[in-house]
């Protein structure tokens, strides 16, 4: 009986050591983890910090911009803050990585959005346009396949004296095969039209409107759109409509007016699609 005793207390003991032995490793382990995750956080983050510019990155930009590298500053760093701040171009993008140059604006499923974002940019400048892309030779149909729109809002700039433009690509993407995007299409086109801003439609290359759509460049015919073939987006403005599969992806018509009433803005030149 003394020697069960003396077993199950002994076996205690063990089980306890065991338990104090693995705490204290896993602590012990755990800082060594922390050290080694932190050392890499640091390392990445100093990388980061001396990593060239993108040369071919950058003349895209220049490009784009239509600017002289010469008004900017010397310093990668610099350039890139510039880049990114002012003219809204992906950091990661200046330092040649697989991401878009633009971050697209997403106001699916969420139309109210647009109210803010059109408000933000005209109390900014009184010269808002929204540049409505599709494709080149393709009718605006249902029974077209490729039928499709992209939109983009472009805004002047100046930069160290010289007049160049911002670009704000749209992810709400026009697809025929899919009711919701058309609505939501019609809406951003209408409530743009009532704050006042200027609605340009061109046509693309299919390429185009996917790169667009993507952010990864911005077509020449969005660049200049007045130098571009054009065609009347406000025929197809409406301020909402009941289709089958909307739910509540989209305002109402009356959501949509209302909406514009309180901001101050006109629709009544509109017509209601």
């Amino acid at each position: 009986m003394q020697f069960m005793v003396y077993f199950l207390w002994g076996s205690l003991i063990l089980c306890f050591g065991a338990i104090v032995v693995s705490v204290v490793y896993s602590i012990w382990f755990s800082k060594d983890d922390d050290k080694v995750a932190t050392a890499t956080v640091a390392e990445e983050e100093q990388q980061e910090a001396v990593r060239p510019l993108n040369q071919r990155r950058w003349a895209e930009f220049l490009a784009l911009a239509e600017l002289d590298a010469g008004i900017f500053p010397d310093a990668d760093a610099e350039r890139v803050q510039v880049a990114t701040q002012q003219f809204g171009v992906q950091e990661q993008w200046l330092y040649g990585r697989d991401v878009p140059m633009f971050p697209c604006l997403s106001f699916h499923n969420n139309m109210a959005e647009a109210f803010t974002f059109i408000n933000t940019r005209l109390e900014e400048t009184n010269d808002v346009c929204l540049v409505v892309t599709r494709p080149r030779g393709i009718e605006l149909d249902e029974s077209v396949y490729e039928a499709s729109l992209v939109m983009c809002f472009v805004t002047p700039l100046e930069y160290n004296g010289e007049q160049t433009r911002r670009y704000w690509p749209v992810t709400v993407f026009w697809e025929w095969g899919y009711p919701p995007e058309q609505v939501q299409s019609r809406q951003l086109i209408y409530i743009a039209a009532a704050a006042g801003c200027r609605i340009v439609g061109v046509e693309v290359d299919m390429n185009d409107i996917y790169h667009l759509l993507e952010g990864h460049s911005i077509p020449a015919a969005v660049q200049k759109p007045q130098q571009a073939p054009t065609w009347q987006p406000l025929d197809i403005a409406h301020p909402g409509m009941e289709v089958m599969g909307c739910g509540d992806t989209v305002l109402a018509a009356e959501e949509i007016k209302r909406r514009i009433r309180e901001m101050g803005w006109d629709d009544s030149a509109l017509s209601a699609g």
